[in-house]
């Protein structure tokens, strides 16, 4: 038994009083354009017992699919990221910018203010880079400063 619902863009223009009552026990997940969009969750499961982010992610996605193989790449190449983390400045570690620069060429993300904002709202990309529910994405600056420091090392646009 799937622990939410989900529903089309049509079908929650023409149902949505039903749909939001059948959120209040279970959470509904909106899809646009064939992927997840929205979810409508009960204010009781919001705030308390579906804490964990990956309560909200289809386990059949494909970033879950992708995730431990990237996980097991960037574990090969811990001292890299460890240099990376001293890099002075750095707030971000590195092993969570590169997840981030893979989210934006994944999903074509253009800008760096487009990926802040998403990093901000999207439960995927929340999950994708290991943020909770509660936790507040760094600052703009920060998260533009650690990408630049990133990409202006070499070994690391390499891996």
């Amino acid at each position: 038994m799937e622990r939410y619902s989900k529903v089309g863009m049509q079908e929650l223009d023409q149902r949505l009083s039903k749909i939001v009552e059948a959120a209040r026990k279970k959470p509904v997940s909106v899809y646009r354009y064939g992927a997840p969009w929205v979810w409508i969750v009960s204010q009781d499961d919001w705030q308390g017992a579906l804490k964990e982010v990956s309560s909200y992610i289809p386990p059949g996605h494909s970033l879950v699919l992708l995730r431990p193989q990237i996980d097991d790449l960037l574990d090969a190449h811990q001292g890299l990221l460890h240099d990376l983390n001293a890099e002075p400045g750095m707030l971000i570690p590195a092993q969570t910018v590169m997840h981030i620069l893979l989210l934006q060429l994944l999903y074509s993300v253009p800008s760096e203010q487009q990926l802040y904002e998403q990093l901000n709202y999207n439960l995927l990309f929340r999950w994708f880079v290991g943020l909770g529910l509660n936790q507040k994405v760094w600052s703009f600056n920060a998260l533009s400063r650690d990408i630049a420091t990133l990409l202006n090392e070499p070994r690391a646009v390499l891996l």
